[in-house]
C-alpha cells in the first residue's frame, strides 16, 4: 500500500508540471489562440497573439467573451451547430471584428472541444485572411464589371436577372 501511495503521489506531481506546461506551450504559438468556456463563452486563456488581434487583455481574459468578437451572430450559433456535430471544426472562415470598432477582418479558424481545467472548453486558434479576402473580391469585381463604366457586365446581368426571375 505505501508503495502504491507513493506512486500516486509521484504521478499526481506529473500531472501537475504536465497542466502547468500547457499555458506556456499555447503562449508560444505564434499563432493567435483562445481557449474559452463552452457553456457561458467566457475567454480562459488567451495568448500574445491572441491578445493583440482582438484587442483583449491577455492577464485578464474572463472579462471577455467570445461571441462580442463576431460581426454576424449567426457565424457564431454556426459554429456551435458544427460542434454539436463533430468535436473539430477545420478551417471555418468568418467574419470577425474588435469591440468598439466596426472595422471587420477575415480569419480561418479552427476549433475543437477539449478538457481545459476540468471544464469543457473550445479551443480556437486563428490565420488572418483579410488580404486574402480583399484579393477575391478585387477578382470578383474585375470579372463582374466594366473598367471604363462601372456597370455589371452581361453575365453578371444575365446571373442577376435569372436569381430574380426565380425569386419572382
Amino acid at each position: 500500500n505505501r508503495f502504491l501511495k507513493v506512486q500516486v503521489t509521484i504521478l499526481g506531481k506529473e500531472l501537475e508540471l504536465s497542466k502547468a506546461k500547457i499555458p506556456l506551450i499555447i503562449q508560444s504559438s505564434p499563432f493567435p489562440i483562445i481557449i474559452s468556456q463552452l457553456r457561458d463563452d467566457r475567454l480562459m486563456l488567451v495568448n500574445e497573439k491572441a491578445g493583440e488581434l482582438f484587442n483583449i487583455d491577455i492577464h485578464n481574459p474572463k472579462q471577455f467573451r467570445t461571441e462580442d468578437y463576431y460581426a454576424d451572430p449567426n457565424a457564431r450559433r454556426e459554429l456551435l451547430k458544427k460542434l454539436s456535430v463533430s468535436p473539430i471544426v477545420e478551417s471555418y472562415q468568418v467574419l470577425l471584428r474588435r469591440p468598439g470598432s466596426d472595422e471587420p477582418f477575415w480569419l480561418d479558424m479552427s476549433a475543437r472541444v477539449i478538457d481545459f481545467d476540468n471544464e469543457i472548453a473550445l479551443y480556437t486558434a486563428f490565420k488572418d485572411i483579410t488580404a486574402q479576402k480583399q484579393y477575391q473580391q478585387d477578382l470578383f469585381e474585375k470579372a463582374v464589371k466594366d473598367p471604363l463604366t462601372g456597370c455589371y457586365n452581361r453575365r453578371q446581368f444575365n446571373e442577376l436577372i435569372a436569381r430574380e426571375m426565380s425569386r419572382y
